[in-house]
């Protein structure tokens, strides 16, 4: 058998930890969430009582199994909130924060002003249809603004909850493309979260990609990437920003300040080098 070192991609690769033949080895750890919060904020998100409880088991059974395979591993985490958790909770002695390696490299987003808000997710997933729904609910059920949600497979809930609404419509299963597309086009990209765990991938795209980002404290939390959004602490407050940012460009101050935060800190080419000399 080799000595070679092993590079694990997420808890759900993770069971070589759990052989004693590999104890010896020197074995990363790729960590994508706090999985136990994750499905524990699932469980909060979901309206049925079955996936309640599922998500509330997996939650504590990942607790557990997180705990003891927190030193058998070193650990590459996705933000410092994460590696906290892990130091704090679980007793982690080797934890190290690598930023997420990303398919973009430059803040470019389009130039003009678009003529909808958007909001996008695997729409199958509970707490995005619960963020949709909000949306619709709270925001876009009075405001005089196109608003549209895209993603994965949404329920016939969402469809009849959106078909009730003028100037909001669906665009079920895009294309990556299409996506993509979409995320440029609009005029604000609009990311509630009821979720605090992990970075939110589609966050860093729309602010490499997308014009105005709107958010709440959730989406941004421990991201470091507050300044470069618009922060709405409740439904009211993410009204008066879409009201007054719809028909305002994306200023070359806000990008400069994207291309700060963002360039430097997601450089693929940097973190590779920096895995390859924590592993060699």
């Amino acid at each position: 058998m080799d000595n070679h070192p092993i590079l694990l991609e997420g808890i759900h690769c993770s069971y070589l930890l759990m052989d004693d033949r590999f104890k010896e080895r020197k074995i990363y750890l790729r960590i994508h969430n706090t999985e136990y919060l994750y499905y524990r904020q699932l469980a909060s998100s979901s309206g049925n009582l079955f996936h309640k409880f599922y998500y509330r088991h997996e939650s504590k059974l990942l607790k557990k199994y997180e705990k003891a395979i927190a030193n058998r591993a070193i650990l590459l985490t996705v933000s410092e909130q994460d590696a906290s958790v892990y130091r704090k909770e679980f007793g982690a002695t080797r934890v190290m924060n690598l930023p997420v390696f990303l398919p973009f490299h430059n803040v470019q987003p389009r130039e003009g002003i678009g003529c909808f808000c958007l909001y996008h997710g695997n729409l199958s997933v509970a707490e995005n249809e619960r963020a949709a729904g909000w949306l619709l609910k709270e925001v876009f059920n009075d405001l005089n603004v196109p608003f549209v949600i895209a993603g994965k497979n949404p329920s016939r809930s969402l469809l009849k909850k959106a078909g009730q609404q003028s100037k909001t419509c669906i665009v079920a299963n895009p294309s990556g493309d299409d996506m993509q597309d979409m995320i440029g086009k609009a005029q604000i990209n609009i990311i509630p979260s009821f979720n605090t765990t992990g970075i939110k991938l589609k966050l860093l795209n729309v602010l490499f990609n997308g014009r105005h980002c709107i958010v709440n404290d959730a989406t941004i939390e421990g991201s470091g990437l507050a300044a470069a959004c618009h922060v709405g602490t409740n439904a009211n407050a993410l009204k008066s920003i879409i009201t007054q940012l719809y028909h305002q460009p994306l200023g070359e101050e806000e990008i400069a300040l994207r291309k700060k935060l963002l360039e430097a800190e997601y450089d693929n080419l940097l973190n590779a080098r920096r895995l390859i000399t924590w592993i060699w």
